[in-house]
């Protein structure tokens, strides 16, 4: 899932994470329906404490996988969060994993190391699969008696200078087994007058609607700003003292 700053992309991974476990905790799932195990890589400490300038090796997916149960899980009091080799095992009954802030946890590290992370991650799908479905076919071509994993990344599309320094990092520079058809990528469009309209009128059903959107067409860079989720939340806080001005 890729998109600009302030696009969406980690709302719209946490409410696939939340719609999924809703409607699994609600009974009656179909068999298609995949257990979702939603982190937040921005969480990892283990990446943030990296030096860039001695670029220190990466952690073991293991205390990486572990790290970001122990600070961005969820449990109950007096439970324990889940670790790596929990993670294995919903991997093989077909679990889809969602990484959110991939852009976020590259940062802290060296440009070299971006795709070892992203291969680290990948390993985890990749061993969840029988031996012999491990070729160099993409996860969808599994066999059909089984679900097979899946794994949903977020990133920020400016992240990368160009396109093909965002091939080539989620293709390990074409030098692997993973390649293009590994991936389908969504990009978060911009919000369309419609969809602002919307969301003014269930934010802030005082405000004159008609008005309102006039205001954001005709003020130079608010309709561009409307544009984006983070920042049209921002806008609607502030319309009512942007009318009085």
């Amino acid at each position: 899932v890729l998109g600009e700053y302030g696009m969406g992309k980690t709302v719209t991974c946490q409410r696939l994470y939340r719609e999924l476990s809703e409607a699994r905790e609600a009974g009656g799932a179909p068999s298609w329906m995949r257990l979702p195990v939603y982190l937040d890589l921005r969480e990892s400490r283990s990446i943030k404490s990296q030096d860039r300038h001695r670029t220190s090796p990466l952690p073991r997916v293991d205390a990486f996988i572990d790290d970001l149960f122990a600070n961005g899980w969820r449990v109950e009091p007096g439970e324990s969060p889940p670790t790596c080799d929990d993670l294995r095992r919903w991997l093989r009954e077909g679990a889809l994993l969602i990484l959110d802030g991939l852009d976020e946890c590259l940062v802290h590290l060296d440009e070299n190391q971006h795709g070892d992370l992203l291969r680290m991650l990948l390993s985890l799908l990749t061993d969840a699969l029988p031996r012999e479905e491990r070729p160099e076919r993409a996860p969808h071509a599994a066999s059909k008696q089984r679900i097979a994993p899946r794994l949903l990344v977020s990133c920020r599309t400016n992240f990368f200078k160009t396109l093909s320094d965002q091939r080539n990092l989620f293709t390990g520079y074409r030098r692997g087994k993973i390649d293009a058809e590994w991936y389908e990528s969504r990009v978060l469009l911009p919000l369309n007058d419609a969809q602002i309209q919307r969301y003014l009128e269930t934010v802030v059903p005082t405000l004159p609607i008609e008005q309102t959107m006039r205001l954001v067409r005709e003020t130079h860079n608010l309709g561009e700003l409307a544009q984006r989720p983070m920042t049209l939340k921002l806008l609607a806080e502030y319309i009512p003292e942007l009318e009085a001005e």
